[in-house]
């Protein structure tokens, strides 16, 4: 092994992952900027998606024509300044002077580029789904081009970022993404945990044959197999829960109840869009507004009660808000069987306390 405080699938994938993992020694776990520079360090080393950075420059052109007509600005000179624009680069100086540093250091990068932009950050800041991202940028015929890239953004903050360097906001942000491209083509997980499992196959088949393994040693490979899965399950299931428990929120806070009654399979009472619409109503009538940004979405707000199928996991989500009262609550259940069979979170909607 690399390195014994490394994940199983750790992998340097990418020409520039080298210089992702240098570049985190100079970020502060403890930053509440942390998880969001994070990312866009792990989006800088990916190719870029042109088709969807055309899209992004064509709206800031647009909303920056739109401003300097407003302020009287002459054609020519409106042209001039839209020249100047690129699409959205967050933490690009950080970015650039961290990479300099590093090629300083190792000679061989030279004719390797640094690629900041936007586009994993932009969605996970809004909580976009696939779906509305598309929608928002009118990306129909570039599906397969943005879920190209969200899948080796994901691949590289779930097996290059080591373990030891990731708080429970990263593990979130890693959660978000797998969770998006398990939904709009799971093939591309089960390829690559199919490739990992035949690599370790491999080795554990000349390990054994250079070791001459009894069968002691082959149940007890079987059994640590076993507890593998059994964790990875659990694991499936966290992701899908607090995704989903998170769109629900979203939509709630939005007062958008047609899509939070399409995120729960039922529950009881019989949720409609009156009894939410009144129940958000009376959450919000002395508190505010339910707040949705980073902070709101922590784990630490999502208390999760696992149990032994066939019994459901018990769900309380806090809500944030605008107050700072924090006293309000969803309850849900997840039946764990349906959700394994089907790759999808199947929840309850048991109760809104307040």
């Amino acid at each position: 092994r690399v390195n014994i405080d490394l994940q199983d699938d750790f992998s340097l994938n990418q020409s520039l992952s080298l210089f992702l993992l240098d570049a985190t020694d100079a970020l502060d776990p403890a930053a509440d900027d942390y998880c969001l520079k994070l990312l866009s360090l792990t989006e800088s080393i990916q190719e870029n998606p042109d088709a969807v950075l055309r899209r992004q420059l064509s709206r800031v052109k647009s909303e920056k024509m739109a401003t300097l007509k407003e302020q009287g600005v002459d054609y020519e000179d409106r042209i001039a300044e839209l020249e100047k624009l690129e699409y959205p680069k967050p933490e690009a100086e950080f970015i650039y002077q961290t990479f300099n540093a590093f090629e300083a250091r190792h000679p061989w990068i030279a004719g390797e580029a640094i690629r900041p932009k936007s586009i994993a950050r932009e969605m996970y800041e809004n909580f976009q789904t696939f779906d509305e991202y598309i929608r928002e940028y009118e990306l129909q015929r570039s599906e397969g081009i943005l879920l190209r890239y969200l899948s080796s953004v994901y691949r590289a903050l779930s097996q290059t970022i080591p373990d030891l360097k990731k708080t429970d906001e990263v593990r979130s942000i890693e959660d978000y993404f797998g969770s998006m491209v398990r939904d709009v083509d799971s093939s591309l997980l089960q390829e690559w945990r199919a490739i990992e499992v035949g690599q370790r196959s491999d080795l554990a088949t000349q390990q054994a044959a250079q070791e001459e393994a009894d069968a002691a040693a082959l149940a007890a490979a079987s059994a640590h197999q076993f507890a593998q899965a059994q964790a990875q399950q659990r694991r499936d299931l966290t992701i899908m829960a607090r995704n989903a428990v998170a769109r629900f929120v979203r939509a709630f806070a939005l007062g958008d109840f047609v899509a939070a009654l399409r995120v729960i399979d039922g529950g009881v009472p019989q949720w409609n869009e009156d009894n939410l619409k009144q129940s958000l109503e009376d959450i919000t009538k002395e508190r505010g507004r339910i707040m949705f940004h980073t902070h709101a979405r922590a784990q630490i707000h999502t208390k999760i009660a696992e149990a032994a199928a066939p019994e459901p996991w018990k769900i309380e989500q806090t809500l944030i808000d605008e107050s700072e009262s924090n006293d309000a609550l969803i309850v849900f259940e997840l039946d764990t069987t349906e959700s394994l069979k089907s790759q999808k979170a199947k929840l309850k909607l048991i109760a809104i306390e307040q």
